[in-house]
C-alpha cells in the first residue's frame, strides 16, 4: 500500500493507493509541478523548468537564460534527452532518482512544441518491486 497522492482524508484516515506505477506517476506529477524553494523543509525538490518566465525564453535557441551559484548566465536546453547534462531533461532525472527510489530511470525526454507551446515529459525506467517492470510516464504542459 501507498499514500495517495494528493493526500486525501477519507473517515479520518489517509486515503491508500493500491497500484505502485499510479502512486510513482503521481509522485513524479508532484516533482514536476513544484518549483524549486517553493518547498520550504527542502528546497532542492522540485523541477527547475517551472522557475522561468517568458522573458527568460529564447524560442530560436530552445534555450532558457538562467543563473548559477556564481551568477554566470549559462543556457539549458529546453528539448532533448537526460543524457545531455546541458539539458532539462538531464535536471529532472536526476531530482526524480533522488526522491523516488522506487524506480530506476534509464532516461527523461524533453520536447517543446513551438506552435502550440506544449512541453512534452517522456519519463522512462523500471519499477523496483519484486522484478522490475518496465515503466513509462508522459507529461504534458503548456507554457507561456
Amino acid at each position: 500500500m501507498y499514500i495517495k497522492i494528493p493526500f486525501q482524508i477519507v473517515s479520518g484516515c489517509v486515503e491508500q493507493e493500491e497500484d505502485l506505477k499510479k502512486s510513482v506517476d503521481s509522485f513524479i506529477d508532484l516533482i514536476v509541478s513544484t518549483q524549486f524553494g517553493q518547498f520550504k523543509a527542502d528546497p532542492d525538490f522540485g523541477f527547475i523548468f517551472k522557475n522561468h518566465r517568458f522573458e527568460n525564453f529564447d524560442e530560436k535557441k530552445g534555450t532558457v537564460a538562467t543563473r548559477n551559484e556564481n551568477e554566470q548566465l549559462k543556457e539549458l536546453k529546453i528539448e532533448g534527452t537526460s543524457k545531455n547534462p546541458m539539458n532539462f531533461a538531464n535536471a529532472l532525472k536526476k531530482n526524480i532518482e533522488e526522491y523516488e527510489k522506487r524506480l530506476l530511470v534509464k532516461e527523461v525526454v524533453m520536447e517543446y512544441d513551438k506552435k502550440r507551446h506544449n512541453i512534452k515529459l517522456l519519463i522512462l525506467g523500471a519499477l523496483r518491486a519484486e522484478r522490475q517492470i518496465p515503466y513509462s510516464h508522459e507529461i504534458n504542459f503548456y507554457v507561456w
